[in-house]
This record gives structure tokens, C-alpha cells and sequence, in this order.
């Protein structure tokens, strides 16, 4: 046998590495795209129910594709979603569970393979003062859950707490044992008081300036603001807390305009967005009282779990201008609140209102389609679906909205409509929603009920997230504010309307299904 056929093996084992090398593709492709998890490390444990993910960027990925998941085989999936950065902060996490968590790359449509899987497990850490109240209520698939069981709710605004319990006590004691005999687990109350130049006197010794100047802040007022959430927390209620308002109410964007020398102060959100003091102002306000720590509870407000989610304002509107402004300043607000907050929702505290008439909306059930084409510079669809937000947030109030006083047929599908249509645009991004405020002028009488009864029907038929009255108080100190609000057992003492209240309450909290229907 000549040297060439004794040598053949080695030949053909050559020829075989050198075929196998050339069709291996999809192998090389894998080492390329597999991207490396940075953090959190595997196998840690952590003590917050918020947690911040970083992983490597990959080249020509356009987005990353993240899952969460009870188990390493991702048969119980937590969180699955698509971001476009190579970070996320995400919050629910529950206390005493095991995580894995894994990313792949998406490049130009196509995904790319997983990264190797890391786990965690949340803790309590040792005398953390959030073992002393429920864990946080977070937000996850289109619903609210708290303990892994879903949360549904119909609460009050209660705005005017903080100062009150300046002025007197006793009013905040009687709401919050109103509050909690009606079975109210949720209420929403300002975070704010800025300044004496918009809306309120300086020589008035009632009112409860926080924000007495530009990042002074009145330490007897965030006093107050500790006492209404210990006193709250300690009846098992949680509170929804915006950081400012777009009215001149409370000092407002106003304040913060005058104090940086705006000629138009009043509602003049284009100088608030674009000013850099204002903004700065602004921020440095949030981060003061998310790291605060109450002087009662002695938590921190970051690490507060009485604290159901932030909002960014207070229907906030910016009139005139392209919606993608207000849109891109919530994100940006959102992700700073988040970075020093990654424990608590965020939403933008918005009425709902939108731009163009968009066909997401059940527009011919519209008598009047003002809200859908607002011109009011802010677009429901495109706040609810930043990355950042946490559940959609709109508010209510027909007569203000162009829908006019007359209970007929029109208004009432109108109002069916309008809850439907905003529940199920955050249910197609994810997330649930919540009717943030709602009312109909009227003084305990007919009408008052009549809408009312048919909110709340439909509220519970399509299982809405959550709701909250413009608003219930419990003696006459804001019982005429509004008209629509419900007085019991004060001021007007409205009776029936207020058993059929404390009835949705109920249903809300008991009887909603755990699956929302959102029904056209």
C-alpha cells in the first residue's frame, strides 16, 4: 500500500474538520449574539421588590427581548417583554421567592439566542420596616396584584389631607374612620404644596406650604404629610400621591414658573418643559421626598410600601403643542423617579384625553369626540405605552368634557365608552387602568345617582382595575367643594348614595373577576 492510502485517514479526517468548520454557521452565530448578563450577579439575594437589570449590548440589536420566571425552565413566566436599552427596572418581585431571568438580542426583526440564565431571590432584610405592612402592589400583565393575587379597587381622592392635619386634626381622623368602615383601600391625596404666589395667601395661616422656596422645604408641613400616611398605613390603606399640579391650586407649574420669572405663569406648561430651572426645581423636589423617611413610621418614602405608585402631575396638559413633547418629558420624569424608586409604580396622573381621533376608540359611540381630539398637547395611547408607566390613568367628569348634563341614552353610552375604551387601550399595552378621578355635578340628588349607579355597574362588568370618587369626605369641612362629591355621615349625610358607593366598594374589593373583560 503506497504512503497515499496509508496517509488517506488522515486526508479525509482533515477534509471532514475543514466541511465541518464551513457549515457551522449557526454556531458562530450563537457566540456572536449571545449576549453576557451583567447584574443582578447569579445566585444573589436581594432585599427590595424592585430590581434594576443590566446585560451587554449586542451589535445591530435593535431591542432585547426579557423574561422572568418562577422556574429555570420558564414554564412559570413572571414578566416577559421587549425594551430598547440594555437596562430595566422592574418591581413585584415577591418576598421569599427564587427567580431566573434570561435576555436575547433582536436584530432587525429576528431574534438571537438566549444568555445563559441567572437567579435571584428577593428577602426580607432584617428589621426592614417594610415587614410591619403588606408588600408593594405592583403592576403586571394588564392587572394590579398584591400578595400574587390580583387587586382591584374603588377609593376616594382625599386631596386636602396634609393641610388639614395642620388645621385640624379631627377632620383627618374622621375621614380615615369613614374610610375604613366604607372598605376604601385606596385614596389619592396631593404630595405638594408649593409657594404663596398662585392660588393661596402668604398671610393666611392655614394653608401648608411644603416648598416655602425654590428647595426649601417646611419640615412642620412634610411633618403632616408623615402623620396622614402613618395614620392611613396603619388602617391598611395605601395612597396614590402626585408630585405637582398643572393648576395654579397648590401653587402648581404656576409656582414654579413665577419663582423662575415666567410672564405667563398660570397653566404655561411650554415655559415649565423647556425652562431648566423649573425642571431642575423640580426633580430635586422628587428626590427630596422619595428619600425622605417618615417621621412616624420611620420608613423611607422610597422604601414605603403603604404607598400605592407616584404620579408625574396632575392633569398635566400642554395645549397647542405635539403630544410626543409631553410624552417624552413623562418618560424622562418616569425614569428618574424610578432611579432613585424602583419599588413604586408610576403613572402619569393625566385625564385620559388624546389627539387625532384615534380609531382605538370606540369613536361612534362619541356624541361629542372632544376628548379624542383635544388639541390639548397630551395623548392617552402614547403616555400609557412609555416603557416606564405602569398602568394607564384617566379621569372623568362628562359635563366638563362636552358630554353635557342630560342623562340620556347618548351620555350613558358615551360614559360606558369612555371606561371601556381606556381600559382596553391599557390592556393592549400590557397594563391595567385606573379612573384616577370622576364626578358629576349634582348635590345628592336624582341625577347624581342615576349616573353613579350606571359608573359602577359597568365599572365591575368589565372589571375595571380601579376607580376613585372626586370625592367622599365625612362632615361638611369639603362636602359642598365639589358637586358631586358624596357627604356621610356629615354635611348632607347622602345616604342612599352613599350605601351604593360603599356596595361597589365592596364588589370591587370581593367580586370582580381576576380576568378583565373589556367588552365593546
Amino acid at each position: 500500500m503506497s504512503s497515499l492510502y496509508r496517509r488517506a485517514p488522515v486526508y479525509l479526517f482533515l477534509l471532514i474538520a475543514i466541511s465541518f468548520c464551513k457549515h457551522r454557521p449557526s454556531t458562530e452565530v450563537q457566540e456572536i449574539n449571545q449576549l453576557q448578563l451583567i447584574s443582578p450577579a447569579n445566585g444573589v439575594e436581594l432585599t427590595s421588590q424592585g430590581v434594576e437589570f443590566k446585560w451587554e449590548t449586542i451589535d445591530n440589536a435593535t431591542h432585547y427581548h426579557y423574561q422572568a420566571s418562577k422556574d429555570v425552565g420558564f414554564t412559570n413566566t413572571v414578566i416577559d417583554t421587549v425594551i430598547d436599552s440594555p437596562t430595566v427596572q422592574l418591581s413585584g418581585f415577591q418576598f421569599g421567592n427564587y427567580y431566573a431571568w434570561r435576555v436575547s438580542p433582536i436584530m432587525q426583526g429576528s431574534s438571537g439566542i438566549w444568555s445563559e440564565i441567572h437567579q435571584f431571590r428577593v428577602k426580607k432584610a432584617s428589621h426592614n420596616p417594610v415587614e410591619s405592612f403588606e408588600n408593594f402592589i405592583y403592576a403586571n400583565n394588564a392587572n394590579f396584584f398584591l400578595d400574587g393575587e390580583t387587586f382591584h379597587f374603588a377609593g376616594t381622592n382625599a386631596y386636602y389631607l396634609p393641610n388639614y392635619q395642620k388645621i385640624d386634626p379631627k377632620v383627618v381622623n374622621r375621614a380615615f374612620r369613614l374610610f375604613k368602615n366604607t372598605g376604601i383601600t385606596v385614596i389619592r391625596m396631593w404630595g405638594f404644596y408649593d409657594g404663596y404666589d398662585c392660588g393661596y395667601s402668604r398671610t393666611d395661616p392655614n394653608e401648608n406650604v411644603i416648598q416655602t422656596e425654590p428647595g426649601v422645604y417646611s419640615e412642620e408641613a412634610l411633618k403632616d404629610l408623615d402623620e396622614v400616611i402613618a395614620k392611613g398605613k396603619e388602617l391598611g390603606i395605601y395612597f396614590i400621591i402626585p408630585f405637582i399640579n398643572y393648576w395654579d391650586e397648590l401653587g402648581g407649574i404656576c409656582q414654579y414658573n413665577t419663582w423662575a420669572g415666567a410672564e405667563n405663569p398660570s397653566t404655561n406648561m411650554e415655559f415649565f418643559l423647556s425652562n431648566e430651572q423649573t425642571q431642575k426645581w423640580y426633580k430635586d423636589y422628587i428626590s427630596m421626598l422619595l428619600n425622605r423617611v417618615n417621621t412616624v413610621t420611620q420608613t423611607a418614602y422610597k422604601n414605603e410600601p403603604a404607598i400605592f405608585a407616584w404620579q408625574i402631575m396632575n392633569e398635566g396638559r400642554n395645549s397647542g403643542k405635539e403630544a410626543t413633547v409631553m410624552r417624552d418629558w413623562y418618560r424622562d420624569i418616569a425614569q428618574y423617579i424610578k432611579s432613585i424608586d424602583p419599588n413604586h409604580m408610576v403613572s402619569t396622573g393625566e385625564e385620559g384625553f388624546d389627539e387625532g381621533t384615534p380609531s382605538d376608540y370606540s369613536v361612534s359611540q362619541y356624541e361629542n369626540t372632544y376628548t379624542l381630539r383635544s388639541n390639548e398637547g397630551t395623548s392617552y395611547i402614547l403616555n400609557t405605552n412609555i416603557p416606564e408607566i405602569d398602568f394607564g390613568n384617566a379621569h372623568w367628569y362628562p359635563t366638563e368634557y362636552g358630554f353635557g348634563d342630560e342623562i340620556n341614552d347618548a351620555f350613558l353610552t358615551a360614559q360606558k365608552a369612555w371606561l371601556n375604551d381606556h381600559q382596553a387601550i391599557a390592556a393592549n399595552a400590557g397594563k391595567p387602568s385606573i379612573i384616577g378621578e370622576y364626578g358629576y355635578p349634582g348635590w345628592g340628588n336624582e341625577q347624581m345617582k342615576k349616573v353613579y349607579r350606571h359608573f359602577y355597574t359597568y365599572a365591575e362588568t368589565i372589571a375595571l382595575d380601579g376607580n376613585l370618587i372626586w370625592q367622599l369626605t365625612a362632615d361638611g369641612a369639603k362636602c359642598w367643594e365639589f358637586g358631586g362629591n358624596i357627604c356621610y355621615p356629615g354635611g348632607r349625610a347622602d345616604s342612599s348614595l352613599y350605601k351604593m358607593y360603599k356596595d361597589h366598594v365592596k364588589t370591587m374589593k370581593t367580586e370582580v373577576g381576576s380576568t378583565p373583560t373589556h367588552i365593546p
